[in-house]
């Protein structure tokens, strides 16, 4: 009996000893300063419209994460922990009050903070190479909102959200997977593969870089797979107008309803005609695959 409880005492110290180690990892690579140097702007854009900044800030999730007056929410509170998008305004409890030019552009398109910390569940990725007129216009229309006054708890990780990031089970942090030397896309707004390949990039983030869906990395267990959206999944026999209107109104051909939780359709309520043909044009080019890489 001594025997057996010495063993579970070493297994326990071993089992402590791993999870502390685990954890340190973890709030290491939350530590991480990220040097990012941003490229001279040499684009000369015509004044940024506000409205089509919007129209991004809806398709591109800023105003489902950071609330419709972009002053912040809780978004989660799970047991990896508090997840919270802060106030994007000038009011008491924003964040960006001291943001630079350069600041503005680490955090959108590198998913890095003021002082080279990496955000947390920033979609940056989505933002990479995001065409120099879109950032414009998405920028000038956050700067625009009026202040809101709210002063939102920080994002912090548990005890096993540090665990599980150092072990490399919670991609967090977008800062690590993204290439940082990517320069700004040129797209031509017109309904074509390559311009719906451009419009893509927001979808990865949730369907995976070759689109075939499954667990989305950093949810919790309860949270629906995405779908697959390449020629293996269920889409392969939709037509244009019934792809249009899932997007557009949350119901699948078959007449079911996707929960807006977890799919943000009425996001995608504001895209146009263009864009909702080019994402249709560009999902049927791809190989057909089982499960993201």
């Amino acid at each position: 009996m001594k025997t057996i409880m010495k063993g579970l005492v070493g297994l326990v110290l071993v089992l402590v000893l791993l999870l502390g180690a685990l954890a340190w990892r973890g709030q290491s690579i939350l530590a991480r300063h990220w040097e990012i140097a941003i490229a001279p702007r040499t684009a000369t854009l015509p004044p940024p419209d506000l409205a089509e900044g919007k129209r991004l800030a809806t398709i591109r999730g800023c105003l489902e994460c950071h609330g419709a007056d972009l002053g912040g929410q809780v978004l989660a509170q799970a047991p990896i922990g508090d997840l919270v998008p802060p106030n994007l305004t000038r009011g008491k409890g924003g964040v960006v009050a001291a943001y630079t030019a350069d600041d503005w552009e680490r955090a959108i398109r590198h998913g890095v903070a003021p002082g080279g910390r990496p955000l947390i569940l920033m979609p940056s990725d989505d933002n990479t190479t995001m065409s120099e007129a879109d950032y414009a216009a998405l920028l000038a229309y956050i700067q625009s909102v009026p202040p809101v006054d709210r002063e939102n708890p920080p994002t912090r990780l548990t005890l096993l959200g540090s665990v599980l990031l150092g072990a490399g089970q919670l991609p967090l942090l977008t800062a690590e997977r993204i290439d940082h030397a990517l320069r700004p896309a040129q797209p031509v707004a017109a309904a074509t593969v390559e311009y719906g390949a451009y419009m893509a990039n927001m979808c990865a983030g949730c369907h995976g870089a070759n689109f075939a869906g499954g667990p989305i990395p950093g949810q919790p267990p309860q949270f629906p797979p995405a779908a697959n959206l390449t020629p293996k999944g269920a889409m392969k026999d939709w037509s244009l107008e019934q792809f249009g209107a899932a997007l557009r109104t949350g119901v699948r051909p078959d007449g079911r309803k996707m929960e807006p939780q977890y799919m943000p359709w009425s996001a995608f309520s504001a895209l146009t005609d263009t864009e909702v043909e080019a994402l249709y044009q560009y999902l049927q080019t791809l190989p057909a695959a089982d499960k993201r890489p």
